[in-house]
């Protein structure tokens, strides 16, 4: 009778703990599946990031050339206009 007892003991025991192993597999696995969406998701983020990084320092180039373009351009009207204002002195 002892013997039965224990042995229905470690039977409900074992049952329990095959139970809880199921559980935590499964959740493991849950999380696996988790974890690999959001390195996808996080791969696909920087690529976005960075496509967009990208389009602002091609916009900043631009902005930059034609800021200096603006500038070459001033200091040529400029020059031209001094130029120009100091030989309508010499011929008057």
């Amino acid at each position: 009778m002892e013997l039965k007892r224990h042995t229905d003991h470690l039977s409900y025991d074992y049952k329990e703990v095959k139970m809880a192993y199921d559980k935590l597999s499964k959740t493991i696995k849950e999380y696996e599946v988790a974890s690999r969406e959001d390195s996808v998701m996080l791969s696909v983020l920087k690529a976005t990031v960075m496509d967009k990084q990208m389009a602002v320092n091609i916009h900043l180039d631009m902005i930059a050339k034609l800021k200096k373009e603006l500038e070459n351009m001033k200091i040529e009207r400029n020059g031209s206009t001094s130029c120009g204002s100091v030989t309508q002195r010499l011929h008057t």
